[in-house]
């Protein structure tokens, strides 16, 4: 469990705090938001990886969506 101590003669009205604390939740709010796109950006690569490799794997229509994408 996280504990915090401040002194309130330094921060009286918390406001010191408060602004740290949103950092901190803005921080882990954008930390999540890259680790989900770079995710989602490996997986598309997959079907591109695979019409590199294979280029007769997938068929016309669905190779276009794929280069498309």
């Amino acid at each position: 469990m996280l504990r915090f101590t401040f002194n309130r003669k330094l921060d009286p009205d918390g406001s010191k705090l408060r602004k740290l604390l949103e950092a901190q939740f803005t921080y882990e709010q954008l930390s999540s938001f890259r680790s989900f796109y770079v995710h989602l950006l490996a997986i598309a690569a997959v079907p591109m990886w695979l019409e590199l490799v294979w280029p007769t794997l997938l068929p016309s229509e669905l190779r276009l969506f794929v280069v498309i994408v």
